[in-house]
């Protein structure tokens, strides 16, 4: 059984102390001495607890402690760790403000600290902000915060990886506050350099196939299938052809989907897209991307070549980075986090081999020149985006969205080869009767003229 008693003694009397004593503070920093009592008749524990009043001996001795030298501390976004975090993507900044009253004639002084120094950097500013009721200066204290990777003279190597981000603390206390400063407690917050809730990408919807009556909603949405030919796509996603075994049929999804976009074969194309916070647009996408079709469709082609994309290094491209995984998966494969600008040389770079093969990144700085081709055939394209360049935002930026190309001409009945055998055959008979016709004909002239002369006789 415990005993729940308090008492109040002097803090040094230390007679009550023994060897198996426990001494510990609780959450209001009063000391509490636990002494276990055994009770040899029955072989039971007692626990007597001495409750040492902290606060309460520490204000009896004044000597040469000072008074709480702060009126007030408190700041404009405080709300405690488990209520409110604040984020700073890729180049944000963040503010924050607080609200500081020393009292006079004291030399109190508030103090900024950062858990992660290499990871956040921060300017402290301290202006002052009107007057107490009773005539006592104000001071408004800003903090603005950014990532340190990105400050002017970061030394070489002092912050944090760039791709990944993380947590840290900011606190804002006052310097030699001293302990009587209990009820004015340092301000904190957490800073989260990393993905902010709710920001996603959308591609811009410029032109649909419902836009032009191609397709209606009720149409998409009553579980409409299409083909995708056993020759034009890779279930593994390595754009080798003829290697399915049989055609493939879709169930369109509109829920995810909505009215496909309306392409023209001949026009080149690329997508658009646009950066989103909640139901907040706030710009449109200037960074490296790549997509795949979902269904491993690969009748499409790249405007630009390696060398013509101006890249001084070998770039990735969806075969290498599926072949480098035990298991490909396209959603997977090519991220922010391995992703390698072939315009920049670093210690993974390696020398261009293949300066004539298509170069698959798209956007960023080449937004208006590296497009997609259709020329094959008329359909579905349900493509994946994925936002690879790595300095540009913390999240992980993908959509999926459907396409409709319009205007090739149908595919042949036959296969060319035997069209081509058909063909050549009609003009070797047309050629061979434009001989024998008139032979046949000038023979049976012949034979007649002759009969009728021997009639005639």
């Amino acid at each position: 059984m415990l005993s729940i008693e308090a008492f109040f003694v002097k803090i040094v009397n230390l007679s009550v102390v023994y060897d198996d004593s426990l001494l510990w503070l609780n959450e209001a920093s009063n000391a509490i001495l636990i002494d276990p009592i055994v009770d040899p008749k029955i072989g039971s524990i007692d626990f007597h607890h001495c409750h040492f009043n902290t606060q309460k001996k520490l204000t009896e001795v004044r000597g040469s402690l000072m008074s709480c030298p702060v009126q007030f501390l408190n700041s404009h976004f405080y709300a405690g760790f488990d209520e409110v975090t604040f984020y700073i993507d890729m180049f944000d900044k963040l503010q924050l403000s607080a609200e500081f009253i020393p009292k006079p004639a004291t030399a109190a002084f508030p103090l900024v600290m950062v858990t992660k120094p290499q990871l956040v950097a921060f300017d402290a500013r301290m202006v002052e902000n009107g007057r107490t009721p009773n005539g006592n200066k104000k001071y408004l204290v800003v903090i603005k915060l950014e990532q340190q990777q990105f400050t002017v003279g970061t030394e070489e190597g002092f912050h944090e990886s760039s791709r990944e981000g993380g947590l840290c603390t900011l606190t804002l206390d006052v310097l030699n506050k001293g302990i009587f400063c209990k009820d004015v407690p340092a301000v904190k917050a957490v800073i989260n350099v990393g993905c902010p809730p709710g920001k996603h990408i959308r591609v811009l919807r410029n032109v649909t196939g419902c836009d032009k009556g191609k397709f209606s909603q009720a149409m998409l949405q009553n579980n409409f299938t299409y083909e995708i030919h056993k020759k034009i796509y890779d279930p593994k996603f390595l754009g080798r052809t003829a290697v399915a075994n049989k055609s493939l049929w879709v169930t369109y999804d509109f829920a995810a989907l909505g009215c496909p976009l309306y392409l023209y074969h001949e026009k080149p194309w690329v997508p658009v897209l646009e950066l989103w916070k909640g139901k907040e647009f706030v710009e449109f996408v200037n960074a490296e991307f790549v997509l795949f079709e979902i269904y491993g469709v690969h009748d499409y082609e790249y405007t630009l070549s390696v060398k013509e994309a101006g890249c001084i290094s070998e770039p990735q491209n969806w075969t290498t980075m599926l072949n480098d995984q035990r298991t490909p998966d396209p959603h997977t494969a090519w991220t922010r986090m391995n992703y390698q600008n072939c315009h920049k040389e670093t210690s993974l770079s390696m020398p261009v081999v293949s300066p004539n093969s298509k170069y698959q990144v798209l956007g960023g700085k080449l937004k208006t020149k590296n497009t997609l081709h259709f020329q094959k055939h008329s359909g579905f394209y349900v493509f994946k985006v994925i936002v690879v360049d790595p300095f540009y935002s913390y999240c992980d930026l993908s959509t999926t969205f459907s396409v409709y190309v319009y205007g090739t001409l149908p595919p042949p009945m036959y296969p060319p080869h035997l069209i081509l055998a058909m063909f050549l055959s009609i003009i070797f008979v047309t050629i061979l009767l434009g001989f024998v016709i008139p032979m046949v004909l000038n023979w049976v002239g012949n034979k007649g003229r002759s009969l009728l002369q021997l009639s005639v006789k």
